[in-house]
């Protein structure tokens, strides 16, 4: 009888223990679980939004300094060059403006695209070649193959590594490309493939950022600076902002009262985000080189 006790005792004594056991296995496994899920998360985090340097794209206040008075003066007395250039077998009409001698060069090159309706004319009519020649840039506006003074029909050849022959030849160094509207045709496939020849990108809610992949996107680490009209009714500065979402240095300005080619509305304020882009681009350019 004392033995049969006993036994149902030891049977006893095991089953709470095993109960406790079996908690605290439990338990075990929830936390680490959690634990594992929220390194997932925070280097997924960190993935998509990281930084190349020391500063943090994502909260880059595009307006934050003005224009100075001055640059439009200078500009006025910037003279325009024109010319052309053999790429990939077609004639390339580009013009051209450098900083005059007074103005210290800042050794970026600003590449300038456009829109269906466009050409490298509309940035000399706004004034945009002239004035950041005045600001210090290396000025380059091109007529994309087939339009204005460019010949040949529209390219059908690989866009992006048109615009990389493009670059080469005309040896576009710390490279800043603005791509409003049907560029984006030929600057998102070179973005995505030769990124180490971009120190910034500037989307003008192209065409063509649903034609590469998330994941090619999100590795990309060059500093961009997406800009739209708030009346842009053509559906591409929405799908501008969704798109791009996931690239780590972006940031994205919204322009008031302007609509698909915010530029042409808004000349002044496009102008300043963009002043206030090369700026900061060129403090980071500066932090890492130190």
């Amino acid at each position: 009888m004392k033995a049969n006790n006993f036994f149902c005792l030891v049977l006893k004594t095991i089953s709470v223990n095993l109960k406790y056991y079996t908690k605290a296995l439990l338990l075990i496994s929830f936390v680490s679980f959690g634990v594992w899920q929220t390194a997932k998360v925070m280097s997924n985090t960190s993935k998509h939004r990281s930084t190349r340097g020391l500063y943090n794209w994502n909260v880059h206040d595009s307006f934050k300094t003005q224009l100075p008075p001055s640059s439009f003066e200078v500009a006025k007395g910037i003279k325009e060059k024109n010319d052309t250039i053999n790429i990939d077998g077609v004639r390339v009409f580009y013009r051209e403006c450098v900083p005059p001698p007074n103005i210290e060069p800042s050794q970026q090159t600003l590449l300038l695209l456009h829109g269906r309706s466009f050409t490298s004319e509309t940035w000399s009519k706004i004034g945009t070649i002239s004035l950041f020649a005045a600001l210090g840039q290396r000025v380059i506006a091109v007529d994309l193959p087939g339009y204005g003074k460019t010949e040949g029909e529209h390219y059908k050849g690989d866009k992006g590594k048109f615009i990389n022959m493009l670059v080469t030849a005309l040896v576009m160094e710390k490279l800043v490309i603005i791509s409003p509207s049907m560029s984006g045709s030929f600057s998102m496939p070179f973005l995505v493939t030769y990124p180490e020849k971009l120190s910034g990108f500037i989307p003008v809610a192209p065409t063509s950022t649903n034609t590469v992949s998330q994941e090619s996107l999100a590795r990309i680490t060059v500093p961009t600076i997406s800009i739209v009209g708030s009346d842009d009714d053509t559906g591409l500065a929405e799908q501008t902002n969704v798109n791009l979402e996931v690239m780590p240095n972006l940031a994205q300005v919204q322009i008031a009262d302007a609509r698909h080619a915010v530029y042409l509305n808004q000349p002044h304020l496009f102008h300043t985000a963009v002043y206030n882009f090369m700026l900061a681009l060129r403090a980071e350019i500066e932090s890492r080189v130190q």
